[in-house]
């Protein structure tokens, strides 16, 4: 069964050891910096906003790309001002705000660059990481603070890291703790994602998601809109697993997977990746990038009555213009899993069977 996310083993998905973050931190953390866990990325962004408004008496000015989830800014559009630059169709921006925060998105793993004269023209940058695995060449390197999302590329039910470089500690760094506290005490629950991984690791999995698939019925459908719970706090049992995965081995696992894939399919469809080179990045996702919005759709529905995952960008920011970079990306990529708990040859051969049927 071929599922969009890893899946534990049953011995740490029954009987997890517990994790201590301390310990496990390590896998982000650089010399001089300091590490705050919570349930998602999203609750770094608005702890980030905390901080600054604590700092300064008033909300932030953030300066956001405009290729990127809205549903990921609910609640930092709630303690900022949010403007949105634009990105060409390489994903990198074509011009940079002046601003006070400016948030740097790594896409799908890989790294973006941030020019000098980007860096000084805002007083705080954050790197998103939420795409990336850990710190690597260009990444985790020239912001103030970084947030990861190990949840996304592990098999966890929650998890986010913010890391606080040292440049972040004297700006935001003497209000951070505080206004962590403040987002709230309650502990995201993981019992549904244990019920449906364990689901899926049984017989039931695989005729359990020929009936419900999930994810959007047609490519340019963009989810329901809705709010993130008031959890914040990371649960013992997400800890526990992230402190029992191996990163070094799930980075190899992820690189095979995405290249033995791309390789089998890249010339079934007219379309090919969007970074067809791996040796710089932990791919998030094989993201292939097809020549027109029709060719997306008529793979995003060949793939799904296969029963394969398959996956759009879930949403744009109210008010992207239609012309935009953005809106190109939106209509032409689909996102396909290389995640670890994945075979190379299984993966390449399921897509590709499927893909020489339509």
């Amino acid at each position: 069964m071929i599922t969009v996310t890893p899946l534990p083993s049953w011995r740490h998905l029954v009987a997890p050891k517990p994790g201590d973050a301390a310990v496990f931190s390590r896998w982000w953390l650089g010399d001089g910096e300091q590490a705050y866990w919570l349930s998602r990325t999203a609750w770094s962004l608005a702890a980030i906003a905390d901080s600054w408004h604590a700092a300064h008496g008033r909300p932030p000015l953030v300066a956001v790309p405009d290729f990127i989830c809205s549903a990921a800014l609910g609640p930092l559009g709630k303690r900022a001002k949010l403007v949105f630059y634009p990105l060409g169709d390489d994903l990198t921006a074509r011009e940079w705000p002046q601003t006070e925060i400016l948030l740097l998105v790594h896409y799908f793993g890989r790294p973006s660059v941030l020019p000098r004269e980007a860096r000084e023209r805002a007083a705080l940058v954050v790197e998103d990481a939420a795409h990336v695995l850990a710190p690597n060449p260009g990444i985790g390197e020239f912001g103030d603070a970084v947030v990861y999302s190990p949840h996304k590329m592990l098999a966890a039910p929650d998890g986010g890291v913010l890391v606080v470089r040292r440049g972040g500690a004297a700006v935001i760094g003497t209000h951070l703790a505080a206004a962590i506290r403040k987002l709230g005490c309650t502990p995201a629950s993981p019992m549904s994602w244990r019920l449906k991984r364990a689901i899926q690791k049984t017989a039931l999995g695989a005729p359990l998601q020929r009936l419900r698939p999930g994810g959007q019925v047609r490519f340019s459908d963009d989810p329901a809109p809705h709010e993130l719970e008031q959890t914040p706090v990371l649960s013992t049992f997400a800890a526990a697993q992230i402190a029992a995965a191996n990163l070094t081995e799930v980075a190899d696992s992820r690189r095979r997977n995405a290249a033995a894939l791309a390789d089998a399919i890249s010339p079934l469809a007219h379309w090919a990746p969007l970074f067809p080179d791996f040796s710089d990045h932990v791919p998030y996702r094989l993201v292939m990038r097809c020549d027109t919005p029709t060719e997306a759709d008529r793979v995003y529905s060949r793939l799904r009555a296969a029963h394969l995952p398959v996956e759009s960008w879930p949403d744009l920011p109210a008010g992207v213009p239609m012309d935009s970079a953005a809106r190109r990306l939106r209509g032409t990529l689909l996102l396909l899993p290389c995640h670890q708990s994945l075979r190379p040859r299984h993966l390449s051969e399921a897509y590709a069977l499927a893909l020489r049927a339509s």
